[in-house]
């Protein structure tokens, strides 16, 4: 059984050697970045009235209410993990006075981070999950993660359970008391990572009727939703 230890007590570098810094997270992150920085820049500008300086607690929050991922049946995700994210991303401020900027905001490299830590946070369906409820994770034209997401929806309860169930490598260090060390992750964190954008994408997509507002607001259709998902949810 594994037991979660509060982020202080962990070294974040930790995870970002062991999980994040790697060739295959590279690549996933700038699969996504133009869904990323247009989300980044969109939510810095509704955080806390006043605030100017970029991404803050408020906006980040407020982006991640608006994917419904919190408290969600399927992907049990709670807000103190969401913050948890967002304070392990960012980097130590060594005077406080004179970076208030950087204490109260998080910069864009930050925010790609703090996404990889809720992806590691998440119970992202395996290849053989998907597979299992027909889902071709190779198909551009079928957003797979949304796609997921409907399908598990319309199971039947006994058979939804036997999917939704929260690994204990997921849990924010998850650390087993025998052993005396952390939960080892199951799956490789540019795997999770690479889902949980494409379900980001989707689930701002059907937030935002598609796209984000604006005369250049940023497209979600078709590469993180369709339109027929979008018909088919009545958005």
């Amino acid at each position: 059984p594994g037991q979660a230890l509060h982020g202080a007590a962990y070294d974040t570098n930790e995870f970002r050697r062991t999980r994040l810094y790697c060739e295959e997270v590279d690549l996933v992150l700038r699969r996504h970045e133009k869904m990323l920085k247009n989300a980044y820049n969109y939510y810095s500008t509704l955080g806390t009235p006043g605030n100017n300086l970029g991404m803050d607690l408020d906006s980040f929050l407020m982006m991640m209410d608006h994917t419904k991922c919190i408290g969600s049946e399927i992907w049990d995700l709670s807000e103190r993990e969401c913050r948890i994210a967002y304070f392990c991303s960012q980097n130590v401020v060594v005077d406080e006075q004179k970076s208030h900027k950087k204490l109260v905001t998080m910069t864009f490299i930050e925010f790609m981070e703090a996404m990889a830590w809720i992806a590691d946070l998440m119970p992202i369906p395996t290849e053989a999950e998907m597979i299992k409820l027909n889902i071709k994770t190779r198909d551009p034209k079928e957003p797979f993660m949304i796609e997921f997401e409907m399908r598990v929806a319309a199971l039947e309860d006994n058979v939804k359970k036997s999917i939704l169930v929260r690994r204990p490598s997921t849990e924010f260090m998850a650390y087993d008391l025998e052993t005396q060390q952390l939960v080892p992750k199951l799956q490789a964190m540019d795997y999770k990572l690479d889902r949980f954008l494409y379900l980001l994408g989707g689930r701002l997509g059907i937030f935002h009727g598609g796209r984000l507002p604006g005369n250049k607001g940023y497209k979600f259709v078709p590469n993180y939703i369709s339109i027929a998902q979008l018909d088919g949810l009545g958005v």
